[in-house]
């Protein structure tokens, strides 16, 4: 859904750079046959945004294709291109279109570029956390198993202190049990 919403960028750029087309000097629909290039150009950014929305709205593309060319910087840098040529006075030639197609390459290198340290970066940061957790549940289970033991311990040790209460108490009944048979005996 992300790839879908980025393409949808161009198509409102687009109709930004068509209604700028349309108040540049008033001329409204004429402007576009007075400055063709410009039309050409915001008429390509139209038809690449409807192609990018409708191929990824319906998953024609593959994931590993539609991640790149989908990208929001992809997506800003190649429209950022189109609107550097629409606003600007310079004039329709060969050299601008190969420097600001060369510009949005440079662009989008570049900012890969630095994208790419940071992928690193984040992936072993989050191999870090694994670890941690790994070795928090390793701690938490011998602790438990800790715990396990010293309450066997326990348990085992107040049996031992019943069973002694219970053969005082068992020693004093029959203890008691002389006593009343020896008052009975010396009353008869």
């Amino acid at each position: 859904s992300s790839y879908l919403s980025n393409s949808l960028v161009l198509l409102f750029v687009s109709m930004s750079l068509f209604r700028y087309l349309f108040s540049i000097n008033q001329g409204g629909y004429f402007n576009l046959v007075e400055y063709p290039a410009k039309s050409i150009a915001t008429i390509l950014l139209l038809f690449i945004g409807v192609g990018l929305t409708k191929f990824n709205f319906e998953h024609i593309l593959p994931e590993r294709f539609s991640k790149y060319l989908s990208s929001p910087l992809t997506i800003n840098l190649s429209a950022l291109g189109i609107i550097l040529f629409v606003y600007s006075s310079i004039k329709f030639n060969f050299f601008a279109t190969i420097s600001l197609i060369l510009l949005i390459l440079f662009l989008i290198t570049i900012f890969n570029l630095i994208k790419f340290p940071i992928r690193k970066l984040r992936k072993s940061i989050e191999k870090e956390k694994k670890q941690e957790r790994f070795k928090n549940t390793k701690e938490a289970v011998y602790e438990i198993d800790e715990l396990k033991r010293e309450l066997k311990a326990r348990d085992k040790e107040l049996k031992q202190i019943k069973l002694k209460q219970a053969e005082t108490q068992k020693t004093e009944g029959i203890k008691l049990k002389k006593i009343i048979k020896k008052e009975k005996l010396s009353e008869k």
